[in-house]
């Protein structure tokens, strides 16, 4: 039976906040609606790109072949799980920390010219650290919690006249030990429209 409210369009939360990062080890949220805490908040990556959020989970197998050359069993080899999200907001201090490393970006106070940063672009290898990712969809509210994931892919970055200088980023995801399933991304959900009120 067809059934449109078990559907799901996703759009920004109320607030915009999408996409939060905080260093490991920072309390992670255990339920869809649980305010983040203030690392998190600190760290809101604000506007992202149209294309939304992007989950890939790939799974490598190889055919194990029975002597005649057919395929008797496939078994999996790898697994890899990787958020994609575009950030569109170039002077947000979250977004530069994390295509830059926040150790490669200096903030200096404003003075009479105005707010001067100074942005080192280095081989380092980006930090791993906790992500948050929210959506909505009317009173549906979807999580996405990364206990351990690294940026390791920035897509080329134009500055143009005829477009915003955005920043689309990879997360790679890592085994977490939020549960016991060796999960590397835990999908936290609620529909606030089921909800059971009374005795």
């Amino acid at each position: 039976m067809v059934n449109v409210n078990n559907s799901y369009v996703a759009t920004p939360p109320i607030d915009g906040g999408v996409l939060h990062a905080a260093p490991v080890g920072t309390v992670l949220p255990a339920t869809a609606l649980e305010v983040l805490g203030a690392e998190f908040l600190a760290n809101d990556h604000g506007a992202v790109g149209e294309n939304g959020i992007a989950i890939n989970r790939s799974r490598t197998t190889t055919d194990i072949k029975a002597f005649g050359g057919k395929t008797f069993r496939t078994v999996q080899t790898e697994f890899d799980e990787s958020v994609v999200i575009t950030l569109l907001e170039d002077d947000n201090a979250a977004v530069l920390d994390t295509i830059n490393g926040a150790d490669n970006v200096v903030t200096d106070a404003p003075d009479a010219d105005g707010l001067s940063r100074t942005i080192y672009h280095t081989s380092n290898p980006l930090p791993i650290r906790s992500w948050v990712v929210d959506s909505i969809d009317g009173e549906k509210t979807k999580r996405y919690v990364i206990q351990k994931g690294q940026v390791t892919e920035i897509a080329e970055v134009t500055d143009v006249h005829t477009d915003l200088t955005k920043y689309q980023i990879t997360i790679k995801t890592y085994e977490s030990s939020i549960g016991s399933k060796g999960e590397n991304v835990v999908e936290l959900r609620n529909d606030a429209a089921l909800a059971v009120t009374g005795p």
